[in-house]
């Protein structure tokens, strides 16, 4: 089992809108994916649930409190996988909940972190990069593995050229992009990912790169 956590201690960096997606394109790639809801306001179990009749996401709500600690924390994400035969279990952390953050890290393969084209988000990265050092420093090794996501790109922007390169400025391996499109939102509100709602569109193409990435990022083991 691999297990991917997204964090970002700032909202509205598009951590969800990435897990949910990201599920759908590591489907496409024949993998079998488990998404971990630890945000109490349960949001990506929502969207996951809200699909006009059709049959809901393997979309598990796992709240994560500070009892139990990353030990209790790792041996339900392999129950959960157990149940579902999940080959990766995809963790959507909240912002601002440190504890649940850290307790992803202390067990992921590969921590992907969502930035947007914002000083506040790369203040935000600063921290959350802090919290990846605690967690290799407390597991002894390499581990959990880095992907920087270039987040909500706006096309044709300078920030969206710039951020990129800003980004490898941090020592840390960079992801494909993800763009900011109106479908991606429309796809949400009727309970789809980009590509049930619009397939072979640019926003599809953009997660099929990122889950491409995904898999050779978590090969090898630590």
């Amino acid at each position: 089992m691999k297990t991917l956590a997204l964090v970002n201690q700032k909202g509205g960096s598009g951590k969800t809108t990435a897990a949910l997606n990201l599920a759908a394109a590591l489907a496409e790639l024949g993998r079998r994916v488990l998404v971990v809801d630890t945000d109490r306001q349960a949001s990506a179990h929502r969207w996951a649930m809200a699909r006009d009749g059709a049959a809901p996401r393997p979309v598990h709500r796992l709240p994560v409190e500070d009892e139990g600690g990353a030990r209790h924390f790792s041996a339900e994400l392999r129950r959960l996988a157990a149940g579902r035969r999940a080959g990766i279990v995809l963790v959507d952390c909240p912002p601002g909940l440190p504890t649940a953050a850290i307790a992803a890290l202390l067990v992921a393969d590969l921590a992907l972190i969502p930035v947007t084209p914002s000083p506040l988000d790369l203040w935000a990265l600063e921290d959350a990069l802090g919290m990846v050092a605690e967690a290799r420093k407390a597991r002894g090794g390499k581990l959990p593995r880095v992907g920087l996501v270039p987040s909500r790109l706006i096309a044709g922007t300078t920030l969206a050229r710039d951020l990129p390169e800003t980004l490898e400025s941090f020592g840390e391996p960079v992801a494909p992009s993800i763009g900011q499109r109106i479908a991606i939102a429309e796809s949400a509100i009727a309970g789809q990912t980009i590509g049930e709602y619009q397939p072979g569109s640019k926003g599809h193409e953009e997660f099929q790169a990122l889950a491409r990435w995904t898999v050779e990022a978590v090969k090898g083991g630590p």
